[in-house]
This record gives structure tokens, sequence and C-alpha cells, in this order.
């Protein structure tokens, strides 16, 4: 045979072997939230392979960290001077008439019964999708009225008992009746074992009969 068709088969082979290597491997999501004496810290982290992205938010600023099995190699702050510069200056609402939201809202809601029936779907293929690994809520909680504050503490116990046959989720809250304070932590893990079943959900979403009906009638609204 060719040495160049073989070359390029192997390497049409190792293209695909690595796609395929890549939409099984495992996606790790992880989030903590920490907050005591009106002090709030979260950090967040997403995980594929060897490689790593992690946030790390203390009270009013970001830290994005990218690391390489476990070491990192890239780090840089973030800063929302955006925000800031938008609060010091005054609002400034102008209103328009148009009518093309209407426009293009009306296809929506001749195909809403058929879209939510699809999304509704879409969005139960996407929970299997995900598994959770680990689930902590450790709070301290009390609001502006004991009542109230004994009425979200039976909702939030009676959803702990539905809860409690999973091993991998524990909830504990602490209700406080005298004052208004919100102090405790989240942990959670999140795991897609499979990103390719997620993949092939938004193909089968986006390439239905009803969504490819709903982009025509957007095309014939937005028609001169």
């Amino acid at each position: 045979m060719d040495p160049i068709a073989i070359s390029l088969f192997l390497l049409l082979f190792l293209l695909f072997l690595g796609e395929i290597l890549l939409l099984l491997t495992p996606i790790d999501f992880g989030l903590d939230i920490e907050r005591f004496e009106r002090t709030t810290r979260s950090i967040s982290k997403v995980s594929f392979g060897f490689l790593e992205v992690r946030v790390d938010s203390p009270d009013g600023s970001a830290n994005v960290m990218i690391l390489f099995s476990g070491r990192p190699v890239y780090r840089f702050p973030v800063q929302d001077t955006d925000l800031e510069e938008e609060m010091g200056r005054e609002p400034h609402i102008e209103m328009k008439r148009t009518d093309s939201g209407i426009r293009y809202f009306r296809p929506v809601i001749r195909h809403g019964r058929e879209l939510f029936s699809d999304f509704m779907k879409f969005f139960g293929d996407i929970l299997h999708a995900i598994s959770i690994r680990t689930l902590e809520i450790d709070i301290r909680l009390g609001l502006s009225s004991p009542a109230i504050t004994g009425v979200v503490f039976g909702y939030f116990s009676a959803f702990r008992a539905l809860l409690c046959p999973v091993r991998r989720m524990h909830l504990s809250m602490t209700p406080v009746f005298s004052e208004e304070v919100l102090e405790g932590r989240v942990h959670l893990l999140l795991r897609v074992p499979y990103p390719v079943r997620i993949i092939a959900s938004v193909f089968r979403l986006l390439l239905g009969k009803n969504m490819r009906r709903l982009l025509l009638d957007l095309r014939g609204e937005g028609a001169p």
C-alpha cells in the first residue's frame, strides 16, 4: 500500500480515537461557598481530564487559576470595573416603540406546546446525564420574624427527610429566632460521566421537527 495513504489512515484513526476519548472523559464540577460574619467566599472549579479551571472569589474579587495535572500553570485576577463605573452613573432609560419583539414572539406561541414537551425531555436528559457525588449544606438561618423562621425550618426539615436515604447528601439547618443571620457552608460536587450524552441531547433538540418549524417561522417573520 501507499505509505502516504497508510499515514493518512493512521492520522484519521488517531483523531477519531482522540475525539471519542474526549467525549467519554468525565467532567467534574465543584462549588464551595462559605459565609461567616458577613464575609462570603466561594471556590468553583471545573475538571476535565488533566485540565482544571478554578475560580476563587473572596469577598468582592475573583482569581482564576488554570491547573494541569494538579499544578498551577496560569493565574490572573478578575475585576468587574465596568460594574463599578455603571454604579457611579445615573440611570438613563430610553423608551422606543417597536413591534419586533411581538413579531418574533408569535411563532413561539404557535409552537409553544410542542416546544414545551421537547424542552422538558431535554432537561430530563440533562438531569439523567449529571450525577451528584456530594451535597453538603450546613447553615444558620434567622429571618425578620421568628414565625417565618419556623416555617422555613419546617419546610427544610421535610425536604431533608425525603433525602435521608441518599448517603451522598447531608443537609443541616440551625434556626436562629433572636436575630437576622445567614451563615454556613455549602459543598457541591457534580460529575458528567459521559459528556457525549449532553451533546447528543442538544443536537436532538436543535434538529427536532418542532425546533426546525420554529426556526422556519422565525425566518419568515423576520423577512422584509
